[in-house]
């Protein structure tokens, strides 16, 4: 169990490693549109490669966030229907409802890392002036879906050694987080 909580551990570091490199990357988009409205607008002389490399900026932000955002507990779901039961019934519901994202997400990666494998062994690039390699631009998929699988993996086996009254890592970092809303 020590060798299971340690790499539960790790995937946390890396997962805040990755919102960290996600929202760098949030930044530099701000950074690269202001660069396209001065040069449109003052100097007349648009830069064409902004909005390209913005809009696959914005995609491996939005992969590398997703294990994070679930392992703080903060994709979106029907609380009020798991907050209604008692604490045995709402984790087994929790549980089937990781079941059902980590199957999802395993199908997703599957799927977008043999999108991932035919755009770079084809060579394919994007349409836009800067003909960027697209097995470059879908690698954020297979990318963030793998941290999110294994961070699916993790809270699942988390929710099962943990016992009835004791609350998992992930309503820990929910509790932390302060993801949960209390309507009065």
């Amino acid at each position: 169990m020590r060798t299971f909580y340690a790499v539960y551990h790790l995937v946390q570091r890396l997962n805040r490693l990755a919102v960290g490199l996600a929202s760098l990357l949030i930044v530099l988009i701000i950074v690269f549109t202001d660069w396209e409205a001065f040069t449109r607008y003052f100097l007349r002389s648009p830069a064409m490669w902004t909005y390209p490399v913005s809009s696959y900026l914005l995609l491996y932000s939005i992969y590398l966030a997703m294990a994070y955002t679930l392992q703080k507990g903060g994709h979106v779901g029907v609380e009020f229907v798991v907050e209604a039961l008692p604490r045995g019934a709402r984790r087994w519901l929790e549980r089937l409802g990781h079941a059902l994202g980590l199957a999802f997400t395993l199908i997703f990666l599957h799927q977008s890392y043999r999108l991932f494998l035919r755009q770079s062994t084809e060579g394919q690039r994007d349409i836009s002036n800067l003909s960027t390699p697209l097995g470059l631009v879908s690698f954020a998929l297979p990318l963030g879906l793998s941290l999110m699988a294994v961070t699916y993996v993790l809270v699942l086996v988390d929710s099962f050694l943990r016992p009835p009254g004791q609350t998992t890592l992930q309503e820990q970092e929910r509790a932390g987080a302060g993801v949960e809303l209390q309507f009065e």
